[in-house]
């Protein structure tokens, strides 16, 4: 995998057989989550920006364990692939194939229309009054683990999907989270609402990011919080967030 991906290295925990697939029947669209396809969005390039200052502080604190970091992870046969994105952060948030109908029903990929001019942030976001609601009982639940990494005993890495279907309506959170020791924290999610009988998919991404001594601060030093990404997510500023609704196809 690592040399498809072309990547120095992988992940210490990559759940390489494990998948998750949402199929629309009446549309033929399908949207899989795996862990190679998450790895292809992850950098070829050292960390920048807000990762490339993390880093610094890093190896200045730990007196050079990023360039250890680094060392260890390289790979030999591309001189040029020493430097990348160690933190393994990545956009991922499903790939979508299209059954087309024929005999096979093999899916091809496929790149949905994408509407965000025009929308909303209220009327035509994801109900989370219907998320909250206990009225329509859980039919099916799923937590799919895609990869992990411990970035070497200084923080955690980890991609996972939470899915769960109701009678109207099935829900998806693709959460990437990460926590560099002693520098900072980052959460990545995407969360997808599909209404039954609708013809879109709602798709609302947002980013977040604090300082270790921020989120410190604000748990009071609390370890089970800053090891909790539901714990600690609250606690860190918004750095983007994206509304958008993909339109299903009609075979």
């Amino acid at each position: 995998m690592s040399e498809r991906l072309g990547l120095p290295s992988l992940p210490e925990m990559v759940f390489g057989k494990n998948r998750f697939v949402l199929e629309e029947s009446s549309s033929g669209l399908r949207l899989e989550f795996s862990a190679e396809e998450a790895l292809k969005m992850v950098s070829h390039a050292p960390p920048t920006d807000v990762k490339v200052a993390a880093s610094d502080k890093w190896a200045k604190s730990n007196k050079g364990q990023v360039e250890k970091l680094k060392a260890e992870k390289e790979y030999s046969s591309n001189a040029e692939t020493q430097d990348f994105d160690w933190t393994f952060t990545t956009y991922f948030s499903g790939k979508f194939t299209h059954d087309t109908g024929d005999s096979q029903h093999t899916p091809s990929d496929f790149v949905p229309r994408v509407v965000s001019e025009g929308l909303d942030e209220k009327r035509d976001c994801i109900p989370m009054e219907k998320l909250r609601s206990t009225s329509e009982p859980i039919l099916y639940f799923s937590h799919v683990h895609l990869f992990e990494d411990e970035i070497h005993d200084n923080g955690v890495a980890e991609l996972s999907t939470k899915s769960r279907v109701m009678s109207s309506f099935w829900f998806c959170l693709v959460r990437f989270w990460l926590r560099v020791d002693g520098v900072l924290f980052r959460v990545i999610d995407h969360r997808l609402y599909h209404e039954f009988g609708r013809p879109h998919i709602i798709r609302e991404t947002s980013v977040r990011e604090g300082s270790w001594a921020e989120v410190n601060e604000r748990v009071e030093g609390d370890l089970k919080k800053i090891r909790d990404p539901t714990e600690f997510v609250v606690h860190l500023r918004p750095i983007s967030s994206t509304l958008e609704h993909i339109i299903l196809p009609t075979k």
